[in-house]
């Protein structure tokens, strides 16, 4: 059987995303340990961060979900059923907008908290987290509109096109905005704590890192979705995008954990526990036993104030 180009870039995608779904499982079981588990040991902690743990579950099944209905609908492709592999290709998008505005919302919250809850610090990415959910309802209904009208419409799949774009946009500039407020805020508190800033200044390098890389993900999608004529060429970006997300979140909790559990490497005075997202998420726990924030203040002497998630 030869395949055409659309239908060959649609199984290298779901190829790639069957191998990082691997990936993810392998880092998936590392982050659970560092969840469930004490640090020097495999006993169970005594406080788990239900959060987190939620998230990371949730994260888990759109992925596996995700990956599931891509299968059915490149088994479609390939036999040419194009019925299924119509109805199938908006319900793969949703679940992918849906866990990338989990994990943002979560992002944006962290940001909220190390900014002692203030909401103008967070007003702009929440704007564009709305602007990402008003987005995912039109996308919703433009799809079904296409899929209802069967292709004949020649003005719905440009919008639908245009929908993808537009969120895909907000969703970097949510992520580049809400990662730097967050190392911009966390520099500024190992800097004034008087103390050993080095565990601070890890967790900062950790949320560039991987911010960085969800937002290039997240851009490669966005270019192959404007500057293709092929309805299959953003495949490998998505795959590598939605694959990426979960990876990087299992890998700053694994990190962290790691870190946490270094005796060699002290923990500062000002403890954090902020959240990213890079999904979809990126998760980091800094204060396993309490989930607050410590301030230190500016005569560096102590803790001023602690704001209780």
């Amino acid at each position: 059987m030869i395949l055409s180009n659309d239908v060959t870039i649609q199984v290298y995608g779901t190829v790639i995303q069957s191998v990082l779904f691997g990936l993810y499982l392998a880092t998936l079981g590392h982050c659970v340990r560092w969840l469930l588990y004490d640090d020097q040991g495999w006993k169970l902690r005594k406080q788990v961060n239900w959060l987190i743990l939620s998230i990371t579950i949730v994260v888990f099944l759109l992925s596996s979900a995700d990956l599931g209905v891509t299968l059915r609908m490149t088994i479609a492709d390939v036999l040419g059923d194009k019925l299924v592999f119509g109805v199938l290709t908006p319900v793969v998008n949703s679940i992918q907008f849906i866990t990338i505005l989990i994990t943002d919302a979560v992002l944006i919250y962290r940001c909220w908290v190390v900014y002692e809850k203030s909401w103008r610090s967070i007003l702009p990415p929440l704007l564009l987290w709305f602007s990402c959910l008003a987005f995912l309802v039109l996308y919703i209904y433009w799809a079904i509109l296409e899929v209802l009208k069967g292709n004949h419409d020649p003005n719905v799949a440009p919008r639908v096109t245009h929908v993808i774009q537009a969120f895909y946009s907000c969703n970097i500039a949510n992520n580049v905005y809400s990662t730097f407020a967050i190392v911009w805020r966390i520099a500024r508190i190992a800097k004034g704590s008087g103390t050993n800033p080095g565990y601070l200044f890890f967790i900062c390098r950790t949320l560039t890192e991987s911010g960085i890389l969800f937002a290039l993900t997240s851009l490669m999608v966005f270019v192959t979705a404007v500057d293709s004529s092929s309805p299959s060429a953003p495949s490998v970006s998505e795959a590598i995008n939605f694959s990426v997300a979960g990876i990087t979140y299992n890998l700053i909790l694994i990190r962290a954990g790691q870190h946490r559990a270094n005796p060699r490497k002290p923990m500062a005075s000002v403890r954090i526990h902020v959240s990213t997202s890079l999904a979809h998420d990126r998760s980091i726990n800094l204060t396993d036993s309490r989930q607050d924030i410590e301030r230190v203040s500016e005569d560096k002497t102590e803790p001023v104030e602690s704001v209780r998630e």
